[in-house]
C-alpha cells in the first residue's frame, strides 16, 4: 500500500535553498524510471545484427557505464561540481536489468525483472529511503497503434565507447521536445529493456530535457561480463524503504505538499 505521509522537511528545506538541485533531481528521477521501462514487442521482433568479436550472442550480459553531464544557463561552480564525474551503471543479464546512480545527495538502484513484469526503484534522498514499485504493462492485442512515439533517423554518426553509433530523434508525444539519441547496432538491442520503443539499436548516448535543464548520458565503457544472480534481487533491508510513487516524489521535489 502506498505511503501517503512522506517525511520531507529536510528535503524540502534543501530544495528551497538550491532550485538547480531540485530541478536536477526531477530529471534524475525521470531518467531513472525511463531506464527500466521494457519494450517486449521490440525484443521479440529484433533480429541479430553483426556484432563485435566479444558480443556475438543474441543477448548481452555485462555492464554499461554512462557518464552524466548537464547544461543550463547560469550554472554555478557548486552546481557543476555536483554533477562532474557522476555516473550511471547498467547491469544486464538475460531478462534482468539493474541500474545504479549516485549523486551524493541522492542515490538510487532500480531492478527490473522482465519475466515477472516487475520493476522496483530504491532511492535514498538525504537519509530518507523510498521505493517505487511498478508493473510493466503488457501490450494489448488488437489495440490501434498510436502515432507516437515516433523516431526520425537522421544523418550523423560518431564513435562512443568503441562502438559506431548512428543518430536519431525520438518524439515521445506530439509537440514534445525530441530526444537526441546515438545508438549502435553492434550490441543486440533485443537484450536491452529500454524506454525508446522501436529504436533500431542500443542507445549509448541520449539527452533528456526538463524545462531549461538538459541532461546527457553518454556511455564511457561497455564490458561483456558474467554477472551474479544476486545483483538482481531486492536487498534484505527492504522494509526500511517507504513505498511512494513517481508523481509524489516529483511533487515533493518541486516543493508541493
Amino acid at each position: 500500500m502506498k505511503n501517503e505521509n512522506i517525511s520531507k522537511p529536510i528535503i524540502y528545506q534543501a530544495l528551497q535553498r538550491d532550485k538547480f538541485f531540485a530541478k536536477f533531481l526531477i530529471i534524475f528521477l525521470i531518467c531513472n524510471l525511463q531506464f527500466v521501462i521494457c519494450d517486449f514487442s521490440f525484443a521479440q521482433k529484433t533480429q541479430q545484427t553483426p556484432l563485435k568479436e566479444k558480443a556475438k550472442a543474441k543477448t548481452f550480459e555485462g555492464v554499461i557505464n554512462y557518464t552524466i553531464s548537464a547544461n543550463e544557463v547560469g550554472l554555478t561552480a557548486e552546481n557543476v561540481a555536483m554533477i562532474k564525474g557522476k555516473t550511471v551503471q547498467m547491469y544486464v543479464k538475460n531478462q534482468s536489468v539493474r541500474t545504479e546512480m549516485d549523486l551524493t545527495m541522492m542515490k538510487s538502484v532500480s531492478i527490473t525483472d522482465v519475466k515477472n513484469k516487475t520493476t522496483n526503484v530504491l532511492m535514498e534522498v538525504m537519509s530518507q529511503k523510498y521505493i517505487i514499485k511498478k508493473k510493466i504493462p503488457t501490450e494489448i492485442k488488437g489495440k490501434i497503434p498510436s502515432k507516437y512515439p515516433r523516431i526520425n533517423y537522421v544523418e550523423g554518426d560518431k564513435q562512443i565507447a568503441g562502438y559506431k553509433c548512428k543518430r536519431a530523434m525520438y518524439f515521445e508525444k506530439e509537440h514534445a521536445t525530441p530526444t537526441e539519441i546515438y545508438y549502435t547496432e553492434e550490441i543486440p538491442a533485443n537484450s536491452f529493456f529500454h524506454q525508446f520503443k522501436n529504436l533500431k539499436g542500443f542507445p549509448l548516448q541520449y539527452t533528456t530535457v526538463e524545462n531549461d535543464l538538459q541532461m546527457t548520458l553518454t556511455a564511457k565503457s561497455v564490458k561483456v561480463d558474467m554477472l551474479q544472480d544476486a545483483m538482481f534481487i531486492l536487498p534484505p533491508n527492504i522494509a526500511e524503504y517507504k513505498e511512494t510513487t513517481n508523481d509524489d516524489l516529483q511533487k515533493m521535489f518541486r516543493g508541493g505538499h
